[in-house]
C-alpha cells in the first residue's frame, strides 16, 4: 500500500540529458499516469524551480518525485536537509548520471516503486572545506563525493551538458576526461605527503560502473576509496563493475582528513567545485534525510 503523504510535488528538470528529449505525453505516461492510478491525485509540477517556488509550494509531508540526474536529486537533497523538512525525496532517472535513482531502483518503473516503497532514512555523505581561516563550506551527498579523476569528468560533463542527449554521452565525455588526468598531491590524516588521481566517498555507486561491495546508503557508513594511478583506477572499475570495489570503511562517530595541496576538482553527485591548495577536506557521515525505499 502506498504510504500516505499530504502531497505530492513533482519536481523536472528539463534540461536533463533525457527528459529534454521526452514528449508531454511520454512524461506523463512514465510520472503522471502511474501517481494517477495510485491515487495520487494532488499533485503539482514545478519545472527547475527556484528556491522561493519550492518554499512556497513544499507542504511538510510531501512526497517528492525528482525527474533528473543525480545533481538535481543532490539540490533538492541538500534543499531539505537545509529545512530541516520530514519530506519523502523519490528520485526518478532522466538524467544524464543517474546512479542514485538506479542504485535504489534499479529498473523499475515508477508504478512498481509506489507499489512498494516505504519512506526511510538514507545517510548523506558530508566534506567539509577549510581553507585557512575561511568560513568551512560544508558539501553534502546522497550518493557520492569524490575528488580528482571523478571531479574533472563531472566539470567536463556540464561544460558540454547542452551537447548530450543520452546517457551513453556523457560516460563518454567522462571516460575521455578520465584518460588524460593528472594525480593531485596531498597530506593524509598522519601528515604523510601523498598523491592520488581519486579519492572517493561513496554509498553505492557512481558512473553506472563503479560499485562498492557495501551499499551504505540507509546505513551510518560510508566507504572511503584510493586510488593512486590510472592502473588503480581501471582496478577499480573492474571490480566495480562486479560489486566488488573496496575501501576504508568509516562509520558514524569516524572521519578522515586530507589537505589538498594542488589544484584539483571536487564533484558530490556530479555537481563540481573547484578546490584550491591548501584546502583541508574531511569527510564523514552527514544528516539523513528520507527517501522512498523499495523493501
Amino acid at each position: 500500500m502506498t504510504p500516505s503523504h499530504s502531497h505530492t510535488l513533482v519536481i523536472a528538470n528539463n534540461h536533463a540529458s533525457k527528459l529534454k528529449n521526452i514528449s508531454r505525453e511520454g512524461f506523463n505516461r512514465a510520472v503522471i499516469s502511474p501517481l494517477k492510478d495510485y491515487g495520487i491525485n494532488k499533485y503539482d509540477v514545478l519545472t527547475r524551480p527556484t528556491i522561493s517556488e519550492l518554499d512556497s509550494s513544499i507542504q511538510e509531508d510531501s512526497l517528492l518525485v525528482v525527474c533528473g540526474g543525480d545533481g538535481t536529486v543532490n539540490r533538492i537533497v541538500n534543499y531539505v536537509l537545509g529545512r530541516i523538512l520530514p519530506n519523502t525525496i523519490l528520485p526518478l532517472p532522466f538524467g544524464g548520471a543517474n546512479d542514485i535513482a538506479t542504485g535504489l531502483y534499479d529498473n523499475m518503473q515508477l508504478c512498481d516503486i509506489l507499489a512498494s516503497y516505504s519512506p526511510d532514512k538514507a545517510h548523506t555523505i558530508e566534506a567539509r572545506l577549510q581553507k585557512d581561516n575561511d568560513e568551512p563550506k560544508i558539501i553534502r551527498a546522497l550518493g557520492y563525493i569524490g575528488i580528482g579523476t571523478s571531479g574533472y569528468s563531472a566539470e567536463a560533463i556540464n561544460r558540454y551538458q547542452g551537447k548530450y542527449t543520452t546517457e551513453s554521452g556523457s560516460i563518454i565525455r567522462a571516460i575521455k576526461t578520465a584518460s588524460i588526468c593528472k594525480p593531485f598531491t596531498y597530506l593524509d590524516s598522519e601528515n604523510n605527503t601523498k598523491k592520488a588521481i581519486e579519492l572517493l566517498a561513496i554509498n553505492n555507486r557512481m558512473a553506472r560502473y563503479i560499485k562498492s561491495r557495501h551499499d551504505t546508503t540507509f546505513k551510518p557508513e560510508l566507504t572511503f576509496i584510493e586510488a593512486r594511478d590510472k592502473l588503480q583506477i581501471l582496478s577499480r572499475l573492474c571490480l566495480g563493475m562486479l560489486g566488488f570495489a573496496d575501501g576504508e570503511i568509516i562509520e558514524d562517530s569516524q572521519s578522515n582528513s586530507i589537505r589538498v595541496l594542488s589544484q584539483t576538482i571536487l564533484q558530490s553527485d556530479g555537481e563540481p567545485i573547484d578546490i584550491e591548495p591548501d584546502t583541508e577536506v574531511t569527510f564523514r557521515i552527514g544528516p539523513p534525510v528520507n527517501i522512498a525505499r523499495v523493501m
